[in-house]
């Protein structure tokens, strides 16, 4: 499965409805015979001031930073997580120096000049979603998918910390990703047994010519008030989705949650 065409077809639908700030998405797999990571990959522009968005996520099993070192100094490329270490929290995730021993990736930027991978692994549930506020800018962005699919939510955090061409330091950005793979290291690790897999976590899909598979998922934007904060909780209703932060007034937007599991708009 190296560099050749795997016989098969995908199959992607874009969905919008009148009144939704929000994206359906649709994949279908046909034909093919293999087991293969999938995965989607938000990317956002990260603010200049420190703190200025906000992450939140329903709830996981565990979280786990990159399982090997995302980049090599000799290459211009630093990182400030430390490597292969499970956490229980954002807000306190392992570095690699002592003083201080963990650092919150819940509120971005916050360690400029580096870029750093971490993966959180859902408990499960008929759905899970994530979010980020980005506070002076008074938006909230918003996934929302099945976690029996996409079980581990990657983020990718670019804080100028590769300094080799092309980026020479300069990009600041935030990959917010919905997967099934063992964090993002590939086909050939993700179909191989691995700490995920060996801890119950699926690192990849088995395709199979008869039986498609689906994967649906709906990003969205929402407007939030001044003041708006982190999401503590989500509540989903028929059409529509409420996002109610630690204080402060609920948000709400209209969206069809139940897309990710029916694949139906009507």
């Amino acid at each position: 499965m190296t560099g050749r065409k795997l016989p098969g077809k995908i199959t992607k639908g874009l969905y919008l409805l009148d009144g939704h700030n929000v994206v359906y998405c649709q994949h279908m797999l046909t034909g093919f015979s293999c087991r293969v990571p999938l995965a989607h990959h938000a990317t956002l522009a990260m603010p200049d001031e420190p703190g200025g968005v906000l992450i939140s996520h329903s709830p996981m099993r565990f979280g786990m930073t990159n399982p090997t070192a995302p980049g090599s100094p000799e290459n211009g490329e630093y990182f400030s997580l430390d490597v292969a270490k499970r956490f229980r929290e954002l807000k306190k995730v392992p570095l690699l120096w002592k003083d201080p021993s963990v650092g919150d990736c819940s509120a971005l930027p916050a360690r400029g000049g580096f870029t750093d991978v971490l993966g959180m692994f859902n408990k499960g549930g008929d759905i899970a979603w994530a979010t980020a506020t980005f506070t002076k800018q008074g938006f909230l962005w918003f996934s929302i998918k099945d976690p029996a699919v996409l079980p581990a939510f990657l983020m990718w955090i670019a804080d100028r910390g590769r300094h080799a061409s092309p980026w020479n330091g300069r990009n600041r950005c935030l990959g917010l990703e919905d997967i099934c793979g063992f964090f993002a290291l590939g086909l050939a690790d993700s179909v191989k047994p691995n700490v995920l897999s060996r801890a119950g976590v699926p690192t990849c899909v088995k395709l199979t010519p008869k039986t498609p598979t689906i994967v649906n998922y709906i990003q969205g934007v929402v407007k939030v008030p001044r003041n708006f904060g982190r999401v503590k909780r989500v509540e989903l209703e028929k059409g529509k989705v409420t996002f109610i932060p630690a204080r402060g007034r609920n948000v709400s937007a209209r969206v069809r949650h139940e897309f990710v599991k029916t694949g139906r708009l009507d």
